[in-house]
């Protein structure tokens, strides 16, 4: 026989409690009436009666039932012989999730986490098996379930970090698939992790199988130096021969030490341009401007590197400067319109720089069906949706991804054309004069086009005066913003790849003062942006994110010879339009070959810079409970928590003794109270009533 605790055993002694009442404690005697004592003599009277045990039963019944209780906590057991523990329910299926998220390449971090994971290993009694699951932004399993240490050791042995961020619930899910497919009845993870974030994970917990002990062992505690390039962004100037750009870098001291004269250096397309010193205490952070290049030719790959310290992945951040691309509209007007029609429409988006707006007019006459080529946006200025041809054309070009937007007008009642279906409301309705102006009342601020005047003192949209809209049936159109007296004012709708864009009122001052407002310039802009999914350049994507196919190459372009991907390291990749996500594994930039194209296009991938961050993550929140109206979720919680506050020594190596005797000391505490109570002559210490 063994014992978990048997240091608990030294209580025991209390047992002399009792045995020290029996002895001592008496009730006191009764005094016996009598008329005299002069006749009687003086006799000494001897103890000896008192010195005895009364009730040595009782006595017995109560140091018994302390003993037991006494042995009960101190948590005995038999040891099994071999195989016992499948025969008894024991063996355990334990999944090991281990972290190789970017942080983890800091300093020893993983270097601790392979000898926890060995620690783990060793704990493997007979029968039990282990998963070993590595995990960053996604899980993998690095083989079945095995007890074989020597295997594990060896697949931990290349375990190394990547440079993906930390997704716990990723992780949690393939240990709870892989639990479940378990028969065992003894369930465990175990997160080996430095379990630090450089934000608060919007993750919801994820719900283990009844009975899964959750383990979480932290590494990597002691303090590092960690300079990190956080962010970069660019600075666009034109001139006449092209444009410049500059490179703004934002450096953050994300460890533990201060930095001092640390270099941060741009390089451009594997060319150094310039270097600068900088100087940071931990958690501070700065902004260095580098000199402008110029785009004029072609797009320029480049990077901003710190020297090395102790976590590599953020040392660099890259980034890919394009030519500025152009955004062409295509405005269509009414019939007979004069040179002062639409002029603020017009004003407003000749000053666009980022974006610059192409402008291109046409009247419902003028109209050709090849306009909508070259068109990256069209806007129905006041003008009923065309029909025949040139509808059929408009339509197409929204559902291969352009974008309209429509503005009702004076000559934009009546009903809406078949081939309008979804891209407009299903009716139209009549004009609604108001008199006193209302103006814009309930807006989705939640929404692109809404979320730059979201805060105070970014422009009050409730500011324009609106005194005339046409009233429509919503249809399947979602609603973005509202008059003041309920009606929509902005509407969207989205077919195929593109989406509709409709305002109830006019882009114009006819029906109110919008264009007056300070707020017309930067709303009309994100209209035609949202509507277009304009994307400026090369956009920034996370190591960890994978990538449509068909966003790379061109759509329906013939090409004799497939396009391809070409990613760091010059590692090649064919992309084809239907296949699968491309997942982007490695930070770099990648280059787009199709020879459909013109040219060759480029676009950067950088590590989640918050990943590397200094909070702790709890680790409470990680894993929920069975669902909500379970009646045995009390009784696992409290399971759960007496399991973890035992922890891994506290599980029984063999049969588990204690609740037989637990139960055998309550049963003699009964019999004890009885029989004091019972019995005649007898107190609840032993002595005479």
């Amino acid at each position: 026989m063994g014992f978990l605790a048997p240091a608990i055993l030294a209580g025991c002694l209390a047992v002399a409690v009792p045995i020290w009442l029996h002895l001592t404690r008496r009730p006191p005697d009764r005094r016996q009436a009598f008329p005299s004592l002069m006749f009687l003599d003086e006799a000494p009277l001897h103890a000896t009666r008192r010195r005895s045990i009364r009730d040595p039963l009782l006595l017995a019944l109560r140091v018994l039932a302390i003993v037991l209780l006494v042995a009960a906590f101190s948590r005995p057991y038999l040891p099994l012989p071999s195989g016992g523990r499948g025969e008894v329910g024991g063996v355990r299926e334990v999944v090991l999730l281990l972290d190789r998220s970017y942080s983890m390449g800091a300093a020893d971090r993983m270097a601790e986490a392979r000898t926890a994971a060995r620690g783990i290993f060793a704990e493997l009694g007979e029968g039990d098996r282990l998963t070993l699951v590595t995990f960053d932004g996604a899980a993998r399993a690095l083989g079945p379930a095995t007890r074989d240490v020597a295997a594990l050791s060896a697949v931990l042995d290349s375990v190394a970090p990547g440079e993906g961020g930390t997704s716990y619930a990723t992780a949690l899910r393939l240990a709870e698939s892989i639990l479940s497919a378990s028969p065992g009845p003894r369930r465990e993870v175990v997160i080996v992790s430095d379990f630090v974030a450089g934000a608060p994970s919007a993750e919801a917990p994820v719900a283990l199988p009844e009975g899964t002990l959750l383990r979480t062992l932290a590494v990597g505690a002691g303090p590092i130096d960690d300079l990190a390039v956080a962010d970069v962004s660019l600075r666009r100037a034109g001139f006449a021969a092209g444009e410049r750009v500059r490179v703004l870098a934002r450096v953050r001291n994300s460890g533990h030490v201060p930095v001092e004269g640390r270099a941060v250096a741009l390089t451009l397309d594997g060319a150094p341009v310039a270097s600068e010193a900088v100087s940071l205490e931990p958690g501070a952070a700065t902004t260095i401007e580098f000199p402008a290049f110029s785009v004029a030719s072609g797009p320029a790959s480049g990077v901003v590197r710190v020297d090395a310290d102790d976590l590599p992945a953020n040392d660099r951040r890259y980034f890919v400067a394009e030519p500025r691309r152009v955004l062409d509209v295509l405005i269509v007007e009414p019939d007979g319109s004069g040179p002062r029609r639409g002029i603020h429409l017009r004003r407003a988006l000749e000053l666009g720089r980022s974006p610059r707006f192409a402008l291109r007019r046409r009247t419902p006459r003028s109209l050709r069906a090849e306009d909508f080529r070259e068109a990256g946006v069209v806007i129905l200025d006041e003008v009923p949706f065309p029909e025949g041809e040139k509808g059929a054309r408009l339509r197409s070009f929204v559902e291969g991804g352009g974008g309209l937007l429509t503005a009702f007008g004076d000559r934009s009642g009546g009903g809406v054309p078949e081939v309008a279906r979804g891209l407009l409301p299903a009716g139209v309705g009549r004009a609604v004069s108001r008199a006193e102006g209302g103006s814009l009342g309930r807006l989705e601020y939640g929404h692109p086009v809404f979320s730059a005047f979201r805060d105070p003192g970014s422009g009050d949209l409730g500011a324009a005066r609106i005194e005339r809209y046409r009233r429509v049936d919503e249809g399947g159109m979602r609603v973005l913003a509202r008059f003041d007296d309920g009606s929509p004012a902005l509407l969207e709708a989205e077919a195929g790849l593109g989406r509709s864009l409709l305002w109830t009122s006019t882009l114009g001052d006819a029906w109110n003062d919008l264009p007056l407002q300070p707020v017309y310039l930067p709303l009309l802009h994100r209209l035609l942006l949202h509507a277009a999914a304009w994307n400026d350049g090369s956009p920034e994507r996370l190591v960890g994110s994978s990538v449509d196919p068909s966003s790379l190459v061109a759509p329906g372009a013939p090409r004799e010879d497939p396009a391809v991907l070409v990613l760091p390291g010059n590692t090649r990749r064919e992309l084809d339009a239907g296949g699968a996500p491309v997942s982007l594994e490695r930070a770099g930039v990648y280059e787009i070959r199709d020879p459909a194209a013109a040219d060759v296009s480029r676009f950067a991938v950088n590590v989640d810079a918050e990943e590397a961050g200094a909070t702790a993550v709890d680790t409470a929140a990680l894993a929920s409970g069975p669902a909500d109206g379970d009646p045995d979720v009390a009784r696992q919680e409290d399971e759960a928590e007496a399991e973890a506050l035992a922890g891994a020594a506290d599980r029984e190596p063999g049969r588990a003794l204690w609740w037989p005797l637990l139960l055998a000391a309550g049963v003699l505490f009964l019999l004890e109270s009885v029989l004091s109570n019972v019995r005649p002559g007898r107190s609840m210490i032993g002595g005479t009533r």
